[in-house]
């Protein structure tokens, strides 16, 4: 568009499923060790009340083009639960540059009558190999 105070130079969509957020927060990260990438563009949607996620989306820029990357979700309700994930790129985890792992920690209170809370824990992990184009889930068999 002439005249525009700017150039689009790229657009994708995502389709977002609110569950109470109430406030976004937009951050744009390097490539976070991913080859192929020149960065990385998170979306955060908030809730501000116990029970109500805040979810992560995560998109790379390739310099042409957007690629969908793997997103996290943490959500707790005091006395009750607790779900948290965490995205580790390979410049943060240091181990293969194909690799992106999402810890996930869930808790669940033992015995919500008592005065200092315990939760019974379980974590997984969650991997996904980039290929320098698009990002698939590792499936591991136990």
């Amino acid at each position: 568009n002439p005249g525009a105070p700017y150039n689009i130079i790229g657009q994708t969509s995502l389709l977002i499923t609110k569950n109470g957020q109430t406030f976004t927060e937009a951050k744009i990260l390097d490539n976070m060790g991913l080859s192929g990438l020149q960065a990385i563009y998170r979306m955060g949607f908030f809730g501000e009340a116990c029970g109500i996620p805040t979810n992560y989306h995560y998109v790379g820029w390739t310099g042409s083009g957007f690629v969908d990357l793997p997103g996290k979700s943490n959500v707790s309700d005091a006395g009750v639960f607790y779900h948290e994930e965490k995205m580790l790129f390979p410049s943060e985890h240091g181990l293969d540059p194909s690799l992106i792992i999402k810890e996930i920690a869930v808790g669940e209170v033992i015995d919500p009558d008592q005065k200092k809370l315990t939760y019974k824990e379980k974590k997984t992990r969650e991997k996904y190999l980039w290929d320098g184009k698009v990002v698939s889930q590792l499936i591991e068999m136990k």
